[in-house]
């Protein structure tokens, strides 16, 4: 683990903020049942929080190797989060492309909105996010009671 994985860990994190930003998925997750969009706000509630700690852990990580350990740690959990992110929108821009290919084909007749995800995937997208943001919360955790350990 070198200096490259703060600044690879950075720019994972921009890309989850830019798919949890985006309106595609913002609009798909407010219409799934099951608790799908407060997971969301959460799990960026958290990236925030993070983000502080890891601009912090930069300097520290040449000296630190408890600091290297952390951003190795982050970075994978932030290769998971960014695998179950892009399956989040990929759902949600699918939907998308589905409701307007059936405005397109109904020519003003009206159709039933497009399908939505089955309420297992709802669920289970929960779960999943809800997962996510736990292990992302056990992160920032330790590396807070580190920071904590070298004020005392």
């Amino acid at each position: 683990m070198d200096l490259v994985a703060q600044s690879v860990v950075s720019e994972l994190f921009k890309g989850l903020f830019k798919i949890l930003g985006s309106n595609e998925v913002q609009d798909f997750a407010r219409n799934l049942v099951g608790g799908v969009d407060s997971e969301l706000k959460q799990l960026k509630k958290k990236l925030l929080m993070v983000e502080k700690l890891l601009r912090n852990a930069e300097d520290k990580q040449l000296t630190d190797e408890s600091v290297k350990e952390w951003l190795y740690n982050l970075q994978h959990w932030a290769y998971d989060a960014e695998d179950l992110l892009d399956e989040f929108a990929y759902k949600a821009l699918r939907r998308k492309l589905k409701a307007e290919h059936q405005a397109r084909s109904s020519k003003g007749i009206s159709c039933l909105p497009a399908s939505f995800p089955s309420p297992l995937f709802n669920v289970q997208m929960g779960s999943k996010i809800k997962d996510l943001t736990s292990r992302l919360e056990q992160l920032r955790q330790e590396r807070s009671a580190e920071n904590e350990m070298q004020v005392s």
